[in-house]
């Protein structure tokens, strides 16, 4: 499986929220068209060398920031709510489509929103993200992406007569 137009977001500089794992995680962004200019953020199976059929997508955490610059190489973003929609694609028809929130406060640390995704997401061979709600959104950041992958099983050759001894 492969993301495309998203990209390592690791980074300990987010302010009001509590990471879930810390682990690897993906972002993407907006900003400057970004979107535009490398296309809708995904995770699709269909790229030269892959050996994937199709994939069930069940879970991962987001959440949505925006930064203030990147002062004394500190960089620091701070939370903001946002809703993201996810889309389920096989042979490029629409098959699912699940909407999650993320709410941000500005009093408390908040933790990652949880999205489930439902069973319509099984056997998909393209999922596409969308981040709306939120007009000064810089990022979105996921972490947690869990998922099962079904690969091309090749024929195995002809099975050879055996000696016995």
């Amino acid at each position: 499986m492969k993301w495309e137009a998203a990209t390592d977001s690791s980074t300990d500089s987010v302010v009001g929220l509590r990471w879930n794992s810390h682990g690897k995680s993906a972002g993407y962004s907006d900003q400057f068209n970004y979107n535009e200019r490398l296309g809708q953020p995904m995770i699709t199976i269909k790229y030269t060398g892959s050996n994937v059929l199709s994939f069930d997508f069940e879970s991962f955490s987001f959440f949505c920031a925006y930064g203030k610059g990147r002062p004394s190489n500190n960089p620091t973003a701070h939370t903001t709510s946002c809703d993201i929609s996810v889309t389920g694609f096989v042979d490029g028809r629409n098959v699912a489509k699940q909407s999650f929130r993320f709410n941000a406060s500005k009093h408390e640390k908040v933790g990652m929103a949880q999205a489930v995704l439902s069973g319509a997401f099984k056997g998909v061979e393209q999922v596409v993200f969308y981040t709306h709600n939120a007009p000064d959104i810089v990022a979105t950041v996921l972490e947690d992406v869990r998922y099962t992958t079904y690969a091309r099983v090749e024929d195995s050759p002809a099975q050879q007569p055996g000696e016995d001894e």
